[in-house]
Formats: C-alpha cells, structure tokens, sequence
C-alpha cells in the first residue's frame, strides 16, 4: 500500500508540473530607449582584407602607393580597422619613401547593390624611409586621408572597388622635404575578400 501511495504522489507531481509550467507567462524585460550607434542588436559581425593601390602626387610627380587594409564590419555597414601603405618611387630626388600605418573607419551605403559606396576616413602616423625601407628620420608625422570607393560585389566573398582620396600630412621638419610635397588627391583602386 505504501509502494501505491508513493507511486501516485509522483504520478501526479509529474503529470501536474508541465501544466504549471505552461501557466506561467514569459517575463519579457522592456524596451530600451537608450539610442546606440548600431541600434540595440548586433545583427551580423564580419570582416574583410585586401590590397590597396593608388596613383597620386607627390611634390608635383605622379607616385604610387601600395598597402594592405583589413578591418571588422558591424552590420553590414559600419567598420573599423587597420590600413598600412608605402609609396614606391622616391620623393622629389632624395632617395625617400613615405610609409604610414594607422586606424581606419567607414561605411558601407547599400551594401546589398550591385555597385554601391563606400566612404571612409584613415588616420596614422607616417614616416620617410630609405631605399632598404628604414626609417631614416626619427620624426613622425600624422597623416589623413579622407576617401569615396565604388564597390562592385564580383561575388558574395569578393568585392572591387575604384575612387579617390585626398592625403593631407602634418607638419615635417625636414629640408629636403615638405608637408605641402606630400599633400594631394589620388586614385585608388581595392580588391577585398571576407565574410561581408
């Protein structure tokens, strides 16, 4: 008899707990008011890196540039990340190099288009280098570099993109060298691979 009674008092604690638990209603905590910069979800996180080419000015002669840029993208607009470059020829007959490395932040217009925008905004610090790329001069200069891209999405891993960009350089206090040598616009052109 104790065995039955036993039997039926966890009969119905088992029959009578999922009823309870359905009664009871999910607490959902409430809105929040508070504005963000990416809205109050983080709805996708990726990231991207390729090579950089450009064809600008410096000290009134056509110079390239080549560099890498990587960077992490929040909700498929919005990224943040790191960029370095160097130029190829040597600057106004003395042997130099611009290099400059730093942070870079921009945005993705239309993402999903076919060929869409992209503005972004790069800020480092450079340096003059040496034919051996060594930093021949001790000073640093801080470097900023405004740019619009037209992306073309080649696949869904893979984008192109084509603009220009304006290079404006701190003061250096150098005599074969000046910051005015160093500021102009550019033609860029990117390849970019990641999970966008």
């Amino acid at each position: 008899m104790r065995y039955i009674v036993v039997a039926l008092v966890l009969f119905s604690f088992l029959v009578s707990s999922p009823v309870h638990a359905k009664r009871k209603k999910k607490v959902e905590p409430p809105p929040s008011n508070t504005q963000t910069l990416f809205g109050n979800r983080l709805e996708h996180l990726g990231w991207f890196g390729g090579p950089v080419f450009s064809l600008g000015k410096y000290h009134n002669k056509v110079n390239y540039s080549v560099g890498a840029e990587a960077a992490v993208l929040v909700n498929r607009h919005v990224f943040f990340g790191l960029g370095a470059y160097v130029n190829g020829k040597e600057i106004n007959q003395t042997n130099l190099h611009m290099t400059r490395g730093g942070a870079l932040m921009g945005f993705y217009f239309r993402p999903d288009d076919l060929v869409h925008l992209s503005a972004k905004m790069f800020v480092g610090v450079g340096g003059l280098a040496d034919q051996f790329w060594t930093l021949t001069y001790p000073d640093k200069f801080v470097t900023v570099e405004p740019s619009f891209d037209f992306m073309v999405n080649v696949v869904k891993h893979v984008k192109v993109g084509v603009g220009m960009s304006y290079r404006f350089v701190d003061k250096i206090n150098q005599p074969a060298v000046s910051s005015l040598d160093l500021w102009d616009s550019a033609i860029t052109a990117k390849v970019q691979w990641g999970w966008f």
